[in-house]
């Protein structure tokens, strides 16, 4: 049946739908397609419109560059329902049998577009920008419609709708719509949060007393004249935005580093003070302002997705304090801070690349990387998307703040329509001048570690994507949801915010069903949990259909770790004879030098110690070599996976590829696992002085462990 609004409005451009969704983010595409899909499931007609402000569609998924590659490696079990339909369409295209979570951008958006295409009554509309100041006309407590502009036409459009969605990183409709909502950080007081306000440390900062002043006392540039501001207070300010590009070190696919127009190396003063400063103490500078991820579980293994290096070094491609101004901006100023990020990761490169302060190390690494070539051409090979790791925040009826983060197996919540398992991951929040006895000092300030609080499944409610009743009564916001700035650190993951994305639009379409005066606060949370369990996307783990029903049964304990199981272990000549490996190209094989007769062979029959990859131990080699025994070699002069020729099952998540040697997140153990999946330790590099084979993010050595 077609359902009509109760509300008229004349409009030069007046278009009328049952639910309208602003933003195709991949929380936006979920709630698209979950009204759709209710809609299909009960035999009814829904009309549903996406509408994008850009060209593209996917947001950070697809135009942004890292795909769902911060999915819940250990929890395959919430990689469900649309998700893994995304994820499978990759596949078709990569002609494999397991879900591709960080394909190219231009497959991306092709899955993007089928997952879209195959639903009947969903449209999508791209190019749409909500106009500014006057785009969302209200009736009451309810929205009527939304306003938007053509970027290309400079035509307005006007959308009714009975229910409205709100999944754009910024919360546009949100803010027009005139509700509760906030940026930046609390006060540590305001929900009791150990983690929360300003702090005055971070992660990863200046290994050395750095200057951050010119000769006349004027600030470096990317330094702020003052902070961080009371410890423990509120501010304004957001995590760094950022760039994340695709590099590759595939000659043939490699479009080179260029400077950015208007390039100055004078912008870049700090970070040669910093080499210079570094290389005066005998310290070293840390690495390369990026983290060369692989893409994650992605077949051809020759991409790499640059993502901020802020745990090694002070300096990363996350550009500190650029982004001010950027939540309640108006348009143009935010394509001007997006184009000062881009001339900030562009100019970092190009400086590393040009300037003879750099450390010769890191300029010969970064030299053998190159843009993709194949990736965004029309737009220089940089992702189009500006990551913005924060917007504003709803403030609903309830905030979900640090105290509520409780694991999942310990807390099941009746009203949860999603679960979170990320580690509360803040990026620098600010890089300002401190004064001390040496002088003006620069100095990060917010940065944690990404597993900081833990990481472990915990549920959301559904009051985290609805306003205060008393507001607005129907519009879902999934993304800039009502949570506390501590807690958006972990659930701001795209795989996350699909699965709030996925429940917003099938409470919309419960609400839009049922009439056009329903308020979405009024929507049953179990029906919206029984149609998400009907769409086949978790809402409890251990997955369950409420906390009533029994919980699955536990994954076996894990073993031991046992002799000869492959670790990771601090790199040093007391361990040589664990530690030193011989590389038989011809054999394809990886020998322990004291005992060539060992080579790292592939236990299928356990997971690795306290893992869930296959364990990796050192075993008699057999003549000629199993194909569990052969790799591809470790290079000496990059970092780059050591992977097995076939993927394999992994023992505890069967659904996993497993196929890289890697070192188990938050422990030392040695594993085959999924290559380049969220936090692994997968990039090797042969040293041919002393023989050891070491991972690049931990500096650990591929280490033979011995009883005792």
């Amino acid at each position: 049946r077609r359902l009509l609004l109760a509300v008229c409005f004349a409009a030069a451009r007046g278009v009328e739908y049952d639910v309208v969704v602003y933003g195709a983010t991949p929380a936006g595409i979920a709630a698209a397609c979950a009204a759709a899909d209710f809609a299909a499931g009960a035999g009814l007609h829904l009309s549903v419109a996406l509408v994008e402000p850009s060209a593209y569609i996917g947001g950070m998924a697809g135009p942004g560059g890292i795909g769902l590659r911060d999915h819940q490696t250990n929890l395959p079990e919430l990689m469900k329902s649309t998700m893994l339909e995304w994820g499978m369409y990759n596949a078709e295209y990569y002609n494999v049998s397991y879900p591709v979570w960080q394909p190219s951008s231009y497959v991306s958006e092709s899955s993007f577009q089928r997952l879209v295409a195959r639903r009947a009554g969903l449209k999508l509309f791209v190019n749409e920008s909500i106009v500014e100041g006057t785009g969302v006309v209200r009736n009451g407590r309810a929205i009527h419609s939304i306003r938007t502009k053509n970027t290309i036409t400079g035509a307005q459009t006007e959308w009714q709708a009975a229910q409205f969605v709100d999944a754009g990183y910024e919360g546009d409709v949100m803010i027009q719509a005139n509700v509760s909502f906030t940026y930046g950080r609390e006060a540590n007081t305001t929900y009791n949060e150990s983690f929360g306000g300003v702090t005055n440390e971070a992660g990863g900062n200046f290994p050395v007393f750095v200057n951050a002043t010119f000769a006349n006392g004027t600030l470096l540039k990317y330094v702020l004249p003052d902070g961080p501001g009371v410890v423990g207070g509120a501010d304004h300010k957001l995590m760094g935005f950022s760039y994340r590009l695709c590099i590759t070190q595939t000659a043939t696919n490699q479009a080179p580093f260029t400077p950015p127009p208007g390039y100055n190396a004078e912008d870049f003063e700090l970070l040669r003070r910093l080499y210079i400063a570094s290389q005066g103490a005998g310290k070293p500078a840390g690495s390369l302002p990026f983290g060369a991820l692989a893409y994650n579980s992605y077949p051809p293994g020759d991409k790499r997705d640059a993502c901020d290096a802020g745990m090694q070094t002070p300096i990363t491609t996350d550009a500190a304090n650029l982004n001010a101004g950027y939540v309640l901006g108006t348009q143009a100023e935010r394509q001007r801070i997006a184009q000062e990020h881009r001339y900030y990761v562009q100019g970092l490169l190009w400086f590393i690349l040009t300037d003879p302060s750099a450390p010769e190390k890191l300029r010969s690494e970064l030299k053998s990387y190159g843009l993709c070539k194949d990736q965004w051409p029309e737009n220089g090979h940089y992702p189009p998307q500006l990551y913005v790791r924060e917007g504003a925040r709803l403030v609903g009826d309830a905030v979900f703040s640090q105290n509520d983060r409780i694991e999942s197996s310990k807390l099941c919540r009746n009203d949860s329509i999603a679960v979170a398992s990320w580690g509360i991951d803040i990026h620098v929040m600010q890089r300002y001048a401190r004064h001390t006895a040496q002088g003006v000092q620069a100095w990060n300030e917010g940065q944690t570690s990404p597993g900081m609080g833990g990481s472990f499944p915990f549920e959301l409610p559904f009051s985290v994507i609805l306003p205060q009743r008393a507001e607005v009564s129907n519009l879902c916001v999934p993304v800039c949801a009502s949570v506390s700035h501590v807690i958006f650190a972990g659930i701001r993951e795209e795989p996350t915010l699909w699965q709030l994305g996925q429940a917003a639009g099938v409470a919309a379409a419960l609400a839009a069903h049922k009439g056009a005066d329903v308020a979405v606060q009024d929507v049953a949370v179990d029906a919206v949990q029984a149609e998400l369990f009907r769409q086949g996307m978790a809402y409890h783990y251990p997955v369950r259909s409420n906390c009533s029903a029994p919980a699955p049964p536990a994954p076996p304990a894990p073993t031991p770790l046992q002799p000869n199981d492959m670790i990771g272990f601090a790199c040093s000549p007391d361990h040589a004879a664990q530690q030193r490996w011989v590389l038989d190209a011809e054999q394809q094989t990886l020998r322990l030098e004291a005992d060539p007769t060992l080579c790292l062979t592939i236990n299928t029959t356990r997971p690795a110690f306290q893992a869930h990859g296959q364990a990796l131990v050192a075993a008699r080699c057999a003549q000629p070599p199993t194909a569990l025994q052969q790799w591809a070699q470790p290079p000496a002069t990059a970092f780059a996976p050591i992977k097995h020729a076939t993927p394999l099952p992994c023992v505890l998540a069967p659904t996993q590829p497993c196929q890289c040697v890697n070192i188990a997140f938050g422990g030392t153990a040695v594993e085959l696992w999924e290559c380049g999946g969220s936090n692994t330790r997968d990039l090797w590099r042969f040293d041919s002085n002393t023989r050891q084979i070491v991972e690049q993010q931990s500096g650990l050595c591929l280490t033979r462990h011995i009883a005792g």
